[in-house]
């Protein structure tokens, strides 16, 4: 199924005009609106984007620079100009501020992987968690625009595991270890997980790979889905499963993507060939990302996909994803 068929499906040649269009505008407004990068960029000539390779020519951005700058030397507008902040923790503390046009891309992308995944207006959505996070408002905000009920669970696990069953709740959206504690918590109140209602869990993973997939889906008998939300990323959309199992699909109209060797700053352009993912936004308005060094370890798959996408795909160190 797809929300977007015209850019899920679009020629590589269109999508790269496209990206590159962004990626000039991306790359220009970090230059001129965030005091971060303005700094960043000072030893590099006017950056100039003629060709998406231009890009190879500009520093990376690290983890330990987000963790060590203060977000408001990321932001690339006044505050008044902000529609949401959101907090979130990981290996750091992490501020992420959001513009409206940021939001409705998240939610766009979001769209997208949740029409992959197979869900649809007569779905009923859980979201387990803290609504604080922003990542969780914008995986809400989705499922109500495809038209799913959407049952806001909060972290109360035993009152989640009565609604799971009250509701008739078929997916389930949620971090790993969230996920966990819910099958405990099932187990506590001597609930056999694999007789709740749900047919579909997607976890929100800090990493690309899920090292509990295997058991989630033996313990629950779902199918499990990935969804890559970085908290320095800021949203959990960039990339989606294939429907068919054949990797992640890049949201490459929002997202350009390039592969490193781990030892150095050597792009990889060998298809099949394992390197660090490091990510540019092309549509990020309130707090640029450019060439962030996500330490993810991936591998590019550039063969045509069964579903139908033209969207490049990744897949990671555990081979494909279903």
């Amino acid at each position: 199924m797809f929300a977007n068929e015209k850019i899920e499906c679009m020629s590589c040649d269109d999508l790269r005009g496209l990206q590159l269009t962004r990626l000039k505008k991306a790359v220009a407004w970090a230059s001129e609106k965030s005091a971060f990068y303005r700094e960043k960029f000072a030893n590099v000539c006017t950056p100039q984007i003629e060709s998406l390779e231009d890009i190879e020519r500009l520093p990376f951005t690290s983890l330990p620079e987000i963790l060590g700058t203060s977000p408001f030397d990321f932001l690339s507008l006044p505050l008044s100009g902000v529609l949401r902040i959101s907090c979130r923790s990981h290996t750091g503390t992490v501020v992420k501020m959001y513009t409206n046009g940021d939001i409705a891309h998240n939610v766009d992308m979001l769209t997208r992987a949740f029409a992959a995944m197979g869900i649809h207006r007569a779905s009923v959505v859980g979201i387990l968690g803290d609504m604080s996070d922003g990542c969780l408002l914008d995986l809400q905000m989705a499922a109500e625009v495809i038209g799913a009920t959407t049952v806001l669970l909060g972290e109360d696990m035993q009152l989640a595991v009565e609604l799971v069953r009250l509701t008739g709740m078929d997916t389930l959206l949620a971090s790993q270890p969230l996920v966990m504690q819910l099958i405990v918590h099932a187990q506590m109140k001597d609930i056999e997980p694999s007789t709740l209602p749900l047919k579909t869990v997607v976890c929100l993973n800090e990493a690309v790979s899920n090292p509990m997939k295997r058991h989630i889906c033996n313990r629950l008998q779902t199918e499990v889905h990935d969804l890559y939300a970085s908290a320095e990323i800021g949203t959990a959309g960039i990339f989606f499963p294939c429907g068919k199992g054949q990797g992640h699909h890049v949201q490459e109209d929002y997202c350009y993507v390039e592969l490193i060797e781990f030892s150095g700053a050597k792009v990889i352009r060998e298809v099949g060939r394992m390197g660090e993912l490091v990510v540019t936004m092309l549509a990020a308005e309130a707090m640029p990302l450019i060439r962030y060094r996500t330490g993810q370890a991936v591998m590019r798959l550039d063969e045509p996909c069964e579903c139908g996408r033209t969207l490049v795909r990744l897949a990671t160190p555990f081979g494909l994803t279903r």
